[in-house]
């Protein structure tokens, strides 16, 4: 599970999307990073920019987070949605949510 301190931008989080048939293409797909509060179905915060595919055949890439991403500390749930360039759309993963910490600070 990855886990980050409250506040930090680094480390970046990085990803591989697959499907049954192994990674999934992404080039001239758009990706978005979807995560919100477990227990808080209200509010999902998604974001494209910081998206960097590092490796569109292999499916690969990293978000680097935003300032106020990761300001409030708590257990996270959070999926990638791509949109392909057919404007068909998949989530990732499509059989569990992704899941986060952020921890408070020491001091």
């Amino acid at each position: 599970m990855f886990s980050i301190k409250r506040g930090d931008l680094l480390p970046v989080l990085t990803f591989v999307l697959e499907d049954a048939n192994g990674p999934v293409d992404l080039t001239n797909c758009v990706v978005t990073f979807i995560f919100r509060m477990q227990n808080d179905l209200a509010i999902a915060q998604r974001r494209t920019a910081g998206i960097n595919i590092t490796n569109a055949l292999g499916g690969a890439g990293r978000y680097s987070w935003a300032p106020g991403d990761t300001d409030q500390v708590g257990q996270y749930s959070a999926e990638f949605e791509v949109k392909f360039p057919d404007n068909r759309v998949e989530t990732f993963p499509n059989d569990s949510d992704l899941e986060f910490t952020i921890r408070a600070d020491v001091g």
